[in-house]
């Protein structure tokens, strides 16, 4: 239809200059001012039913008024270029959104059930978790899930933005659009469909607009006085200058495009490059309050160490042995999903010591397990969770120390080690180049674990032995003076946490469940460097809104106003500089998508 009007003005221009033909002139200008002026009437008149103002009723208030005074090919012109114009807009918009879009085509459509020896191809949708999927060389990963079998390199670099595929073997998660390379993969299911760290970030995208930023709902409020504001104008000018025309171009030029894609496209952007690096926002307020960050807290394991432990040595006491305290804690660490736990569980599987059944499991969130085994109380964990009197240990201020007892009698302790990311150090100088010096480190670890690795990583403020409850203190402490934190941390103890922060962040794609629910953003990368990007990229984002408003929907299109009041812009001139202004706002907005590191 806009083609149509296209030639329909074409060949009416044509006749004017080089062969005047009034009456068909007037025909074509009809036509073309019913195939796209029809569409801008209609969307006045629904506006005008519903009860809202938009841009389809400055436009229809023009066109009728041009039609009016006999300016037929002019209201013509105008309806082309405006419709014209907003099938650039969606066109441009949409490149913004292709790049979320076509996540959905990352996951393959069915998996291979491995059910004992049978082997059977079903759709996605009917895989439940705890089944085991096969995945060839050259295939994709079609569920979340943990490699129980074989070793390959996996390519994940849609879903958590790492550049270097992972070299997937026993225990290491993987990601539902993970390219196979190199090897084949037995995955036990966790997560399929829209549950899975893919299904999520698609449906957080499309759902991120009703999640309004702050600044989105101010513009949409500014948007609703200001066509009113127009129309008041326009008048105001045919009052002063006596000329019809001038009240039409102050019309067309006044349409509020700008102020209105302002902030949606920069927030669609920004959650779009914010999802090619691997960062999970749930909606565009998120977006803006990480931009409006001055203070970083880091929860220790797992977020700014690996999150996979290792034992380091183990005293036994009161006459047992190691690997007789090694089985003790083992038996009652194996229904336990803490980082420690599994690697107290891994160095009991690799020493071939005997791990028993565990009765009366029980976990005390930030301070440790208990249960029977054997028919003894069996308790591991931190000092204060002991029920016996524990020995001072030397050499341990770099470790994290489970103490172990058994019938309220201290048996030994176990010594682990979990080395800092090599990012760590990096993200936090990266920091405080971005400005920030408020940062901060808690955990629930002994506090000369957690001070050496503060020191390690460049963190001058850092706190340990902290439960749940006395993170979410000190966060309201910083709160009060003024912070506005970003918390940082994977594990379930992080929730109240990450739940209670200005914004909060749950770290890594094998992040608990818990924490990925709770916090706003998910950063599905483990790579601690992705953490100055997010605040670096919300930012931007709040840096583009702000130019969009204040230079286009302002300045530009206040200019424009200006020349069309004083006669300086025909009706087709303003159509034209109008719709320059609305495409430079989603060019800009689409600047976020190709936003460096």
């Amino acid at each position: 239809m806009t083609s149509a009007a296209g030639l329909a003005i074409g060949a009416c221009w044509m006749l004017r200059l080089w062969h005047p033909q009034p009456l068909v002139e007037t025909g074509l200008a009809l036509l073309a001012t019913a195939l796209c002026g029809g569409r801008i009437l209609h969307g006045a008149v629904w506006g005008l039913l519903g009860r809202q103002l938009n841009v389809d009723e400055l436009v229809s208030l023009a066109i009728v008024a041009a039609l009016i005074i006999g300016e037929y090919l002019t209201a013509a012109t105008v309806s082309f270029i405006m419709i014209l114009g907003s099938l650039l807009e969606s066109f441009t918009s949409s490149r913004a959104r292709r790049a979320i879009e076509s996540l959905v085509d990352l996951a393959p459509e069915t998996a291979r059930i491995i059910d004992g020896s049978i082997e059977r191809v079903v759709p996605v949708a009917e895989v439940r978790p705890g089944q085991h999927i096969l995945v060839k060389p050259g295939e994709k990963v079609p569920v979340d899930g943990q490699v129980v079998e074989g070793s390959a390199s996996v390519d994940q670099a849609a879903v958590t933005g790492e550049s270097m595929p992972v070299e997937a073997e026993v225990g290491t998660p993987v990601f539902a659009g993970g390219l196979v390379q190199g090897g084949a993969l037995t995955v036990a299911t966790t997560r399929v469909g829209e549950d899975s760290s893919l299904g999520k970030i698609v449906a957080l995208i499309r759902d991120a607009e009703s999640h309004q930023a702050p600044i989105v709902r101010s513009a949409d409020a500014f948007a609703r006085w200001f066509t009113p504001a127009i129309v008041t104008l326009a008048a105001f000018v045919w009052l002063w200058s006596g000329d019809f025309i001038r009240c039409v171009s102050v019309l067309v030029v006044g349409c509020p495009c700008a102020l209105i894609l302002a902030t949606p496209t920069a927030v669609v952007a920004g959650l779009g490059a914010a999802a090619r690096r691997g960062l999970m926002i749930k909606g565009g307020k998120f977006l803006e309050a990480v931009g409006e960050v001055n203070a970083v807290v880091f929860d220790k394991t797992g977020t700014l160490t690996s999150g996979r432990p290792s034992l380091s040595r183990i005293v036994a006491l009161n006459g047992q042995t190691e690997n007789q305290v090694l089985s003790w804690a083992a038996s009652v660490e194996q229904k336990s999903e803490h980082p420690l736990a599994e690697a107290v569980v891994r160095e009991a599987q690799r020493r071939n010591v005997p791990i028993m059944p565990v009765e009366g499991f029980q976990s005390t969130t930030g301070l440790g397990v208990s249960g029977v085994v054997g028919g003894c109380s069996v308790r591991v964990g931190r000092q204060r969770f002991m029920e016996s009197a524990t020995p001072n240990l030397e050499n341990v201020n770099a470790s994290s120390v489970l103490w172990v007892e058994r019938d309220q009698r201290s048996v030994g302790a176990i010594i682990l080690e979990d080395p800092p990311r090599d990012s760590a150090a990096t993200a936090v100088g990266e920091l405080r180049k971005l400005g920030l010096r408020d940062i901060h480190l808690l955990s629930g670890d002994r506090a000369a674990a957690v001070g050496r690795l503060a020191e390690q990583v460049g963190i001058d403020s850092s706190q340990g032995g902290l439960l749940p409850h006395e993170k979410v203190e000190h966060l309201e402490r910083l709160r009060a003076s003024g912070a506005k934190v970003l918390y940082v941390g994977d594990g379930v103890n992080d929730g109240p946490a990450l739940a209670s922060s200005y914004v909060g962040a749950a770290f890594g794609a094998g992040a608990s469940p818990l924490a990925l629910e709770t916090a706003p953003i998910g950063v599905l990368n483990p790579d601690v460097g992705r953490v100055p990007e997010l605040i670096r990229l919300g930012r931007r984002a709040k840096r583009r809104i702000r130019e969009n408003l204040l230079v286009f929907a302002v300045l530009y299109n206040g200019i424009a106003i200006l020349l069309a009041s004083v006669g300086w812009l025909s009706p087709i001139m303003a159509a034209i500089v109008h719709n320059v202004g609305s495409v430079a706002v989603v060019l800009n907005s689409a600047r976020l998508l190709r936003m460096r590191a």
